[in-house]
């Protein structure tokens, strides 16, 4: 062999191996190629879902914000109308006749006593004083600025038993609130 063939032969072999190298190398980065654009493509579609829950979650703010909104006016009225309503009855409770009053006093006196029977004080309403004066025996009968009713304590002021008007009715408005909103607005 010549050397010319040899040397023919060995570009000829240079050429083979750069032309399968380049096949080689132009098959991977059409691998790495479709890797990156299927990569990409997935990234792409996980963020449109991401972004599309997140408008979703948001909407849905949006509309119970305004639903509240839209609301808060019935609701505002409701609670005026449920405040008034107690308003009202402590109206009427102040306007009892005489003998009604003395007759609760005495009630919520007794009741009081059976709870703390060495109770050395009581406190009454201004306008209620002589009505209690009578159930009152030894006790100092002090004045005291609330609807009616009747508090008393013991002798050093440590323990007080709470059977003003004020306490009954808020004690009832606690307890019946919701009740009365449903028969208010049932």
């Amino acid at each position: 062999m010549s050397l010319e063939n040899v040397s023919g032969q060995i570009l000829a072999d240079v050429e083979n191996k750069i032309k399968d190298l380049e096949a080689e190398t132009k098959a991977e980065a059409e691998v790495i190629l479709t890797a990156a654009k299927k990569r990409s493509e997935d990234l792409i579609d996980a963020a449109k879902a991401k972004t599309e829950e997140q408008i979703a979650v948001l909407e849905k703010k949006e509309l119970a914000s305004t639903s509240l909104e839209s609301k808060k006016p019935l609701l505002d009225a409701k609670k005026q109308l449920i405040e008034k309503t107690y308003a009202d009855v402590k109206v009427k409770v102040s306007q009892l006749d005489t003998a009604t009053r003395k007759n609760l006093l005495k009630n919520l006196m007794a009741e009081s006593l059976k709870q703390m029977p060495d109770a050395k004080k009581v406190y009454v309403n201004r306008n209620d004083m002589s009505l209690v004066k009578p159930f009152a025996k030894t006790m100092t009968v002090s004045e005291k600025d609330m609807l009616g009713g009747v508090i008393i304590e013991n002798s050093d002021g440590t323990v007080r038993i709470d059977n003003s008007f004020d306490m009954l009715l808020e004690t009832i408005r606690n307890k019946t609130l919701k009740e009365a909103a449903d028969i208010l607005f049932n």
